[in-house]
């Protein structure tokens, strides 16, 4: 069983190590200022999952204490990260030994091995004594280590020809650069209409800014976990911005607006750039499942019907799926 932990209407489900903070490239972004570039993480040891501040500034909390040292977590703990919090809606339940031989040893030369049958299946511990290799043993691992790198090195020539066997810059059948990628998403983002706030008195205006801002910091807060939160975000801030354009005065968090909206923005505009040049390789290389998952991403970045670069990808998947349904 997989540790699931939600953040705010979303569920995620944690494999083996899960990294949160306000760094870019995390496994859970939380765009907070309060919030350390590495704040705290969450990983699996055995059969637990624990979690462990990563000297946070603000701290990590769980169950309103503050953790100093990795603590074990339990379905229906709430996690606590410089005030945004998180519930565990589902852990993996601690083994209890019913025979001493199986539980874990703590002799250093001692080598715990866990065999998992499954999220359903019998866990049982094995102990292996660590002894000195062998002359011929030790032979073999070099043998074996030259081998590996042999292949790698194979594999990196080979993906070197192929990269230089098309045009990089070119990422479709149309002859689509990565520059027109670029234009083609900034043109699209800057001409959005804007919201109409046509009839509406100094104080309507003021309530409906306040309330496009709230939604967009709700959505820039877990930008990571859901493509499309960065696209609401832009969409949210943007109307925002554009009601308070209108009004005499501008709230003191108005430069962060700004800023936030920026990142949004930048971070549309990459993920549709990445997701359509990789993409693009992988459909050369007959990778269809990463292709397919590529043009998916692109689709979902900027969920309009509208969106020149989405209908070239939906084309890409319709291709793609009858490749995929015969496998």
């Amino acid at each position: 069983m997989t540790l699931k932990i939600k953040v705010g209407d979303e569920v995620i489900r944690v494999a083996n190590v899960m990294v949160i903070g306000r760094d870019a490239g995390l496994d859970l972004i939380l765009n907070d200022p309060s919030v350390s570039r590495r704040h705290a993480r969450i990983y699996r040891d055995s059969s637990r999952y624990f979690l462990e501040d990563l000297g946070s500034v603000a701290g990590t909390k769980r169950n309103e204490e503050a953790i100093n040292c990795p603590v074990a977590l339990e379905q229906g703990d709430i996690l606590s990260f410089a005030g945004i919090s998180c519930e565990v809606i589902s852990a993996p339940k601690p083994r209890a030994f019913s025979n001493p031989e199986e539980r874990p040893s703590n002799d250093p030369n001692e080598q715990n091995e866990f065999h998992d049958a499954g999220d359903e299946g019998t866990k049982t511990y094995a102990k292996k004594k660590i002894v000195p290799a062998t002359r011929s043993e030790a032979n073999l691992g070099r043998r074996i280590v030259r081998g590996i790198a042999l292949i790698f090195a194979v594999a990196l020539i080979g993906s070197a020809i192929f990269l230089s066997s098309y045009e990089p810059d070119r990422i479709s059948e149309g002859g689509i650069s990565m520059k027109d990628v670029r234009e083609i998403t900034k043109t699209y983002l800057d001409e959005l209409p804007a919201i109409s706030v046509e009839g509406m008195d100094a104080k309507q205006m003021e309530t409906l800014a306040r309330q496009s801002f709230q939604s967009a910091e709700s959505k820039y807060k877990v930008i990571a976990i859901r493509i499309g939160n960065a696209f609401e975000a832009y969409v949210r801030y943007r109307d925002a911005k554009h009601i308070w354009s209108n009004l005499s005065s501008r709230p003191d968090y108005y430069d962060r607006l700004q800023l936030n909206m920026d990142e949004s923005r930048r971070r549309i505009e990459e993920m549709v750039l990445d997701s359509m040049q990789a993409g693009w390789v992988a459909r050369k290389k007959g990778d269809w499942e990463k292709a397919y998952k590529e043009y998916e991403r692109v689709v979902a970045a900027i969920p309009r019907d509208d969106f020149p670069l989405a209908d070239i990808a939906r084309g890409y998947l319709r291709e793609i799926a009858p490749k995929l349904e015969k496998r």
